[in-house]
């Protein structure tokens, strides 16, 4: 199965997002679950990432034959917008922990939370990761010259 229309995609993400934080808020209500409910939260992003990485495809894509491992969008710009947007939660997390108690910013802390320090360290290296993935595919679908570098065309 391959995603190829935008609407299909938005809405694939959307509801991956919804249940995962309406599962994890739920099971976060539960004390005796709630650093269960963290943990969830951290394992099932890049479990997100990795289908929909492997299942949207742009038009000009070949939609039979699997996407080059490598390959995490079917254009650069998205992977760049993505890794930027990974980037700056990274970003904004850490500062928000290092600096949110003196700007009364504290509700927002991570570390505070259910898992506390290990599920923010382990959640920050993810997001990393899939950030730094983003990039070097970018940059290598932008080396190619070609938005769907590698591929057949669709017909």
């Amino acid at each position: 199965m391959r995603i190829v229309r935008n609407g299909y995609k938005f809405l694939f993400l959307f509801a991956a997002f919804v249940v995962l934080g309406i599962g994890t808020t739920l099971l976060g209500e539960v004390p005796s679950l709630a650093v269960a409910a963290a943990w969830i939260g951290v394992a099932v992003t890049p479990l997100v990432v990795v289908i929909a990485t492997r299942v949207f495809r742009v038009p000009e894509e070949d939609t039979v034959s699997p996407r080059p491992l490598w390959r995490m969008t079917g254009r650069p710009t998205a992977g760049f917008v993505l890794g930027s947007v990974l980037a700056l939660n990274i970003i904004a997390t850490v500062w928000i922990e290092i600096y949110g108690r003196t700007i009364g910013a504290s509700d927002y802390s991570t570390i505070d939370g259910p898992g506390g320090l290990p599920v923010l360290i382990v959640d920050l290296l993810v997001c990393g990761v899939i950030a730094v993935l983003y990039f070097r595919s970018s940059i290598r679908l932008t080396r190619e010259g070609s938005p769907a570098a590698g591929a057949a065309p669709v017909g």
